[in-house]
């Protein structure tokens, strides 16, 4: 079975829980990218989980098959910073619920 790889567009407790979640039911971490401009937080999610992090959110989402984003507030400039990566890849694209 073909892992895709997935990336989460921010790092926060959401993402977290996410990808904890998808590690508990055996889902390989070196499939799952984080990013998010805070690099404590991507430390501490590369320690907990040994996935893979980036502070680029362009450079996340370079190959990922699938891409979540979390922090609705954040969409807009998000999705203009990975529009080129989106329309060359056409990944599954999965916004969070809105706040």
């Amino acid at each position: 079975m073909k892992l895709n790889s997935i990336t989460f567009i921010g790092g926060g407790n959401m993402a977290a829980s996410l990808i904890s979640g998808l590690i508990a039911d055996g889902y390989d971490p070196t499939h799952i990218t984080a990013s998010d401009p805070n690099k404590e937080r991507l430390a501490q999610l590369a320690a907990n989980f040994r996935l893979r992090t980036e502070t680029d959110n362009d450079a996340a989402v370079q190959n990922a098959d699938i891409d979540r984003l979390v922090k609705p507030r954040f969409w807009n400039p998000v999705v203009r910073d990975i529009a080129g990566a989106i329309w060359r890849h056409q990944p599954l694209v999965m916004p969070s619920p809105l706040e």
